[in-house]
């Protein structure tokens, strides 16, 4: 049961990524986002995904809030999936 829960709750979280994903590819301008520094940028995109988040209705315990958050602005903003290797200064080359 606790499996089908965690699948479920897997399952939730895909389809509000997707969901959020597609909507900051409608609303936000990327080449507003060439200019400002990169900081900018990224809290710009997560103020939008919060944006889109609370007029859904999406309801995420914190911990999911920022990990979406944080996947999807790493997508328009930054590097992706790899994004956090860069920022981790123990890390020296990415392959």
């Amino acid at each position: 049961m606790v499996v089908e829960k965690a699948g479920q709750r897997a399952n939730v979280l895909a389809s509000v990524r997707a969901d959020l994903r597609e909507q900051l590819r409608q609303r936000v301008d990327a080449s507003a986002l060439a200019a400002p520094p990169r900081t900018e940028r990224r809290l710009r995109v997560r103020e939008e995904a919060l944006a889109i988040l609370r007029a859904s209705g999406a309801i995420l315990p914190q911990r999911e809030l920022a990990r979406v958050v944080n996947e999807i602005s790493d997508e328009v903003v930054g590097f992706g999936p790899i994004e956090f290797l860069l920022k981790d200064p123990d890390v020296t080359e990415v392959t």
